[in-house]
């Protein structure tokens, strides 16, 4: 039986004019120049639900070119009409519960089930919050024995994170059918790195900013493009193996787990009371994410591999800011989103604004758990990505940032040789003084810095950096990190009356710290 078409149900979590509101997927795509944003407190959700709407707008519009593109982005809003005739087509890929094609699930399992070679696991492993399976235990006490049931529109959202952003471990496998190696699962693309998310004035223009056409590179890095489609239109089932995608909608769609829901009917409606979780498809061994990934930026390692940007924990995504807008950069590698924005931007008759808002989300895993996600925003001004001098004083200022955090801590470091014995002594680098002052240093910071971000790009004039305007804008940042500096070593020191071996360990770190200062900046 068919239940719950995700076109028609409402299930999709909106902002229209600032009001919450739960909308299908047709009314999304057709009204998305009236929908603010896709919003949920999970970042992995957020992340599966717009890699979702992305193949959909793809799918319907393209684009094909930056012509095309152009066209769009000048539009204002999707043809309905083309919308409507593609997903009426494709109705029946849509159904959350359907006996052949269940929506980004694997129908096969229902036979696995009933011959008891598979084992529903609990709901809660859907979800990266959840204490349940390798889920550490932060503020949710849920266990695998709890007995949770979830809406079809929950179970729908945390699906869609889980393809996208699933981590790697062990599942369940058919044994007798799949080789033990089968239970192995590699995490998802996107299960360990910080997801960029060009945002327009509203749902619309942040589909177009982050639909970008398919360029040369693309097509020759996807052997058979020509077959590329989103998992919906596919129709052999997914399998525990690894292979290329076959093009750029495949790899948005990426079914990185065979899932199949279980439900019943009850008083209340329709309630997913449990889910079987399989590996699903894998990149090849050697394929980098640097191939087919659009949304996320890059970073050479020691071993001059690529590796994603990722989110460290007390680490303000504006310190990689430069990595993020780096477009012509040896050693990073910018988001192609943003990649294709610095070349539309040129055409001062397409884009209106030098700044657009990116959402930075994801989540940080470890030994196959969720350790932590985020949601930053950083502003974007086109102006970085096509001036190298623009780009090159943003480094420097935030490299004038990490070296004075390094004054800091070394000051810190001298006034804890004093005062802690030897053991103590040892494990300085994790002192709750040395933490608490770099947290407040960088707190500080982050509160400034966007205004930083944002004043530098005016001191341009006809490519070249104004001498005037750039020596103020260099002073405000440098006075503005001394005064950082001071306050975050004068607060954690201080809150507590200092005397005797205390007080002379404090004047003498602090006389160090205004060296070191001093020699990074003289003034």
């Amino acid at each position: 039986m068919n239940e719950f078409n995700l076109l028609q149900e409402r299930w999709v979590p909106c902002r229209r004019s600032g009001t919450y509101t739960e909308e299908s997927l047709r009314t999304v795509l057709c009204e998305a120049h009236e929908i603010d944003e896709i919003c949920h407190p999970v970042p992995t959700v957020v992340i599966g639900i717009m890699r979702l709407l992305i193949a959909l707008f793809q799918r319907v519009h393209g684009p094909e070119d930056d012509e095309e593109w152009k066209a769009l982005y000048s539009n204002g809003k999707v043809s309905a009409q083309e919308v409507n005739r593609y997903l009426d087509k494709w109705r029946d890929r849509f159904w959350l519960f359907h006996e052949q094609y269940p929506f980004y699930q694997c129908a096969e399992l229902s036979k696995q089930l009933e011959s008891s070679r598979l084992e529903e696991i609990p709901l809660a492993r859907l979800t990266p919050m959840m204490a349940a399976g390798n889920n550490p235990t932060l503020f949710d006490h849920t266990y695998d024995t709890s007995h949770l049931t979830m809406t079809p529109a929950e179970a729908a959202l945390y699906l869609a994170g889980l393809q996208a952003c699933a981590t790697g471990g062990t599942l369940s496998y058919l044994k007798g059918v799949e080789p033990e190696k089968a239970r192995y699962s590699n995490a998802a693309p996107l299960a360990r790195g910080a997801v960029v998310i060009l945002r327009g004035v509203n749902l619309y223009q942040t589909l177009v900013l982050n639909a970008i056409p398919r360029t040369p590179d693309q097509i020759q890095m996807f052997e058979a493009i020509d077959h590329d489609a989103p998992a919906w239109e596919q129709s052999g089932p997914v399998k525990p193996l690894r292979r290329p995608p076959k093009g750029h909608l495949d790899y948005l769609t990426w079914q990185s787990r065979r899932v199949l829901l279980a439900y019943r009917k009850g008083d209340h409606g329709l309630q997913v009371t449990g889910a079987s979780v399989m590996a699903g498809w894998s990149l090849p061994d050697g394929a980098s994410q640097t191939q087919f990934e659009t949304m996320m930026g890059f970073v050479k390692d020691r071993k001059d591999s690529w590796s994603p940007i990722y989110f460290r924990e007390g680490r303000s995504v504006w310190r990689d800011s430069e990595a993020f807008m780096a477009v012509n950069a040896k050693g990073s590698s910018a988001p192609r989103t943003i990649r294709h924005l610095a070349r539309v931007s040129r055409d001062s008759s397409v884009t209106d604004t030098h700044r657009y808002a990116a959402d930075i989300l994801g989540c940080e895993t470890d030994q196959h758990k969720v350790e932590f996600w985020r949601r930053d925003r950083l502003i974007i001004d086109t102006r970085y990505l096509t001036s190298g001098i623009l780009l090159d004083e943003l480094r420097a200022a935030i490299d004038t940032a990490e070296r004075t955090a390094e004054c800091l801590r070394g000051a810190i470091f001298a006034y804890l040789e004093v005062v802690t014995n030897k053991v103590e002594s040892e494990q300085k680098g994790q002192d709750h003084r040395l933490l608490s002052a770099e947290f407040v240093y960088w707190s500080t910071l982050d509160l400034l810095f966007s205004a930083i971000l944002l004043k530098l790009p005016d001191t341009l004039t006809n490519g070249t950096l104004s001498g005037a305007n750039l020596e103020k804008y260099r002073r405000q940042w440098q006075q503005t990190i001394r005064q950082a500096t001071i306050g975050a070593f004068d607060r954690i020191l201080t809150r507590r009356a200092l005397a005797g071996r205390q007080l002379a360990a404090y004047v003498k770190a602090r006389a160090a710290l205004t060296g070191c200062l001093r020699k990074l900046n003289p003034e």
